[in-house]
């Protein structure tokens, strides 16, 4: 038997290994949290929210809260545009349910981390509305207590118009 031909094998087996671990171990970004992202339709939205949850406060209205049957997360709040694309959601961590790390959001070296506990990530737009952004905060410091997806990089707005108003296509007056 040939020597080369019985050692050329074993020493491409680490290389071959090696180049199937690189993409577990490239730097990855959020890609919104249970499937939202900021841009998404009212009806795209909804679509997803009702296979695990229902809303509990102001329903078809452009700030609602939901309540989720998660193993992870208890409730959402959201927030429309005037368009009717979500404009931001954040998501909280059931208390006593399976924690989430920072680290499952997103690689933590792609985030700036200010405050105690407190993660952004910038998302590329990539075809969407504009770049987004995702913020996971907690006071632990492996495991968040509420995330965050919203427009752009600033921060949440408190007022937005509409808010109190009614989705013009599910207005029963």
């Amino acid at each position: 038997m040939n020597a080369s031909r019985s050692i050329l094998p074993r020493a491409l087996v680490p290389a071959l290994l090696l180049s199937l671990a690189v993409p577990a171990l490239a730097a990855r970004l959020p890609n919104g949290v249970l499937g939202l992202r900021p841009g998404m339709t009212d009806h795209e939205v909804r679509e997803r929210l009702e296979k695990i949850g229902r809303a509990v406060r102001g329903e078809d209205m452009a700030k609602q809260t939901w309540k989720l049957r998660d193993a992870r997360y208890e409730y959402l709040v959201l927030r429309y545009d005037a368009d009717w694309k979500l404009q931001w959601a954040t998501l909280f961590a059931r208390a006593n349910g399976r924690r989430v790390r920072y680290r499952d959001i997103g690689d933590l070296s792609l985030a700036s981390h200010t405050g105690q506990h407190f993660f952004t990530w910038t998302v590329p737009a990539g075809g969407g509305p504009g770049d987004w952004t995702v913020v996971a905060r907690g006071g632990d410091p492996t495991y968040l207590e509420s995330i965050s997806v919203l427009t752009g990089p600033g921060r949440q707005a408190l007022i937005v118009p509409g808010h109190g108003e009614p989705h013009p296509e599910r207005d029963d007056d």
